[in-house]
């Protein structure tokens, strides 16, 4: 029964399904490891903690997907897509960092993230699918920090199901403008203080 793994220096890519549905706990990676292969840690049920080294620059769909005792997640500065469905599942996870330098945001990335509260959609995303947060139930509160509002792409079901108490809070004078776009016509919007 494999709980405890440290991956060694030098190894730069961890395998598509390389530890699905293992009892693991909690794994090191090295430095090396630039990237995270499809559902590599996917259903690792009992996964607590993972720490996400800043060489990593692609981060594989649904790489974490129902890895339901992680609590959070901060994802490395050289990330520049959540893909589909990639922490889909962690109904445990509270607490998620999206570095500014991502720019997608893909369909049910936080699709069941049930114990999510609040998240931080930085500057730099131009574009979020379908049903990103469909059924994060607890999600009291979403922060959006881009200002051309032209660029972007949000698809009209970006929240999902079960997020109407959802608060949207906006830059200041930026309230008009998030207001006309159909995925938060359900949603109260507020502008933060600048």
């Amino acid at each position: 029964k494999l709980e405890s793994f440290s991956i060694p220096n030098g190894v730069t890519k961890i395998g598509e399904r390389a530890f699905e549905m293992s009892s693991l706990q909690n794994i090191t990676l090295p430095d090396s490891v630039t990237t995270i292969g499809c559902t590599a840690f996917g259903s690792c049920r009992s996964l607590q903690s993972i720490n996400l080294p800043n060489n990593i620059t692609t981060i594989g769909m649904g790489a974490f997907e129902a890895c339901t005792s992680l609590q959070n997640i901060s994802i490395p500065c050289g990330v520049t897509a959540i893909e589909e469905r990639t922490f889909g599942g962690c109904s445990s996870l509270v607490k998620v960092e999206i570095p500014n330098g991502v720019t997608v945001i893909e369909s049910f990335a936080f699709d069941g993230c049930c114990d999510l509260q609040s998240i931080n959609i930085p500057e730099s995303v131009t574009k979020m699918g379908e049903m990103i947060f469909h059924w994060c139930i607890l999600l009291e509160r979403i922060d959006m920090y881009s200002r051309n509002i032209e660029e972007l792409d949000l698809d009209a079901d970006v929240l999902g199901a079960a997020t109407e108490d959802c608060v949207i809070y906006v830059p200041a004078g930026m309230k008009q403008a998030y207001s006309q776009l159909p995925a938060f016509k359900y949603n109260k919007i507020i502008e933060r203080e600048s």
